[in-house]
């Protein structure tokens, strides 16, 4: 989540969506863990 926050902060969202989207497999561990800052809860809406 740290890295969809930060790429949305940065601008550079689109690229890392389009990286991740190569994977075969995408598996986001400790996801629920933590509570997500308003940031990282829109982050994960786009996706």
């Amino acid at each position: 989540m740290h890295e969809l926050t930060k790429a949305c902060l940065e601008g550079t969202y689109q690229k890392l969506i389009k990286k991740l989207g190569k994977k075969d497999l995408l598996i986001p561990d400790d996801f629920g863990m933590h509570p997500l800052s308003p940031e990282a809860r829109l982050a994960l809406l786009k996706t």
